[in-house]
């Protein structure tokens, strides 16, 4: 479920994005922070490693903070667009 659409102004780090995307599940989507941790179930992203670094990117923050169920992954759309991308590469075999 897409919730909104925002401008990153204040930086691309993870504690940013973080706070963005915590604050459009409770501002736009009316999910309490019991809520989230309970039914937030799933992240999915594209591999950008502000993203999706193991240790301190934004979906381990979400994890380890906020949501210990949710589950991350890189978005099927945007690895779809980069097995296509590799595979007409000239001489990569594609």
């Amino acid at each position: 479920m897409l919730l909104c659409l925002q401008r990153v102004i204040e930086g691309g780090g993870t504690d940013n994005i973080t706070k963005m995307i915590l604050g459009a599940l409770t501002n736009e989507g009316g999910l309490t922070p019991r809520q989230i941790r309970d039914q937030f179930m799933a992240f999915g992203a594209d591999g950008a490693s502000v993203l999706q670094r193991k240790r301190n990117g934004v979906t381990n923050k979400l994890q380890v903070s906020h949501a210990p169920h949710m589950q991350g992954m890189h978005c099927v759309t945007h690895r779809s667009n980069l097995a296509v991308q590799i595979s007409i590469r000239p001489g990569d075999g594609g």
